[in-house]
């Protein structure tokens, strides 16, 4: 039963860390082209007013991303409630944070349910 709870919740973690990383992608192209676009006009000696609708509307869609980028943050934030609450939890994170769930490499269930308990000795 554990495994089956630590595959569904790597499964879900995979996904989700995949979703993050497609959204900021998403939002550094939307910044990339707004400023090729930018850099376009100048080096092409073109009016400021040409162009300008189509610069507002990636300007929007780059608020809408950075809208989608706070809901999968916190989306994120409900998925670590549900991983504690089927009775996993983090004991380490990865780069930007990543979750990882239960111990890796326990003998059993219950050595993998055990907590982690951090003293505050140990920790300094």
């Amino acid at each position: 039963m554990l495994r089956n709870r630590m595959a569904a919740a790597k499964d879900v973690a995979e996904k989700l860390v995949a979703l993050e990383s497609a959204i900021d992608d998403a939002l550094l192209c939307a910044a990339e082209l707004s400023l090729s676009a930018s850099k376009g006009r100048k080096t092409a000696n073109i009016s400021a007013m040409v162009g300008q609708d189509a610069l507002n509307s990636t300007a929007k869609t780059y608020a809408s991303l950075m809208e989608a980028r706070s809901q999968i943050v916190d989306a994120h934030g409900a998925y670590a409630d549900v991983r504690d609450q089927i009775g996993l939890r983090t004991f380490a994170g990865g780069m930007y944070g990543d979750c990882v769930e239960g111990k890796i490499g326990a003998a059993n269930e219950e050595e993998a349910a055990t907590p982690i308990i951090y003293s505050a000795s140990k920790a300094a």
